[in-house]
Order: structure tokens, then C-alpha cells, then sequence
């Protein structure tokens, strides 16, 4: 014997409903089961603010400048800052144990200072 799912609204208790989710940023992330017609009357209400939104992804066009450029350097790390790179200030701070250095992103000025003096750079 199967025994099925019915995943009803949060709202109205109506079924079916389907999952919203919305990310607040600070305030955090919110998972909501809604009916169409829920969805709907949500998305109207919140069209003043979707139009306005800011993308949060990035835009499909590629970039075209060309390589060895100012808007595009070539080499490990480009750019340069105190004659280091971002990736070997990354390195350093990781064999160093400093925690809470991503991959990529920008990297504190306090990071770049200690790597600039420990490398003596």
C-alpha cells in the first residue's frame, strides 16, 4: 500500500500547495507552502518591489576586453598590491592557520598589511 503526500498551505490550509522560499539576507531564509492562488496574490503584492530589485545574478553578456588590457590582466593573482598577489596573500594566510579567508572575494586591508610585512614585501 503506497501512502502519498499531500502537502497543503500554510495560509489557508487549502491543497495542493507548493514551497516559496524567500532569503532576507540578515534576517534569513523562509520556506512558506502556498496554493496558486496564494502565489499569485503574493507575487502581486510584492511586484512593486521585484521590479525594483536589483539582479542577483550576474549578466549573461561576456566580458570583451581583451586579455593583457587594464580591464582584463593577465598573469597569476592580477592584480599586484604591494607587490603581492591576492592568491599569494590567500596562500600565506591559510599555511599561516588565519582563518576565515575565501577563495575568491575581496581580502580585508589588515590581511594584505601582515602578508606585505611577514613576506617583506
Amino acid at each position: 500500500m503506497a501512502i502519498a503526500e499531500i502537502r497543503v498551505s500554510d495560509l489557508s490550509g487549502d491543497a495542493p500547495a507548493f514551497p516559496i522560499t524567500l532569503d532576507f539576507g540578515d534576517a534569513g531564509e523562509i520556506s512558506i507552502d502556498v496554493t496558486k492562488a496564494e502565489a499569485r496574490l503574493l507575487r502581486a503584492q510584492l511586484k512593486e518591489w521585484i521590479t525594483a530589485r536589483t539582479r542577483a545574478t550576474t549578466p549573461t553578456k561576456k566580458a570583451t576586453a581583451k586579455r593583457g588590457t587594464k580591464a582584463f590582466p593577465t598573469g597569476k593573482g592580477s592584480p599586484r598590491r604591494n607587490g603581492l598577489t591576492a592568491r599569494e596573500v590567500r596562500e600565506w594566510a591559510r599555511a599561516n592557520g588565519i582563518e576565515g579567508v575565501g577563495v575568491r572575494g575581496k581580502l580585508p586591508e589588515s590581511l594584505w598589511e601582515q602578508a606585505s610585512v611577514a613576506l617583506g614585501k
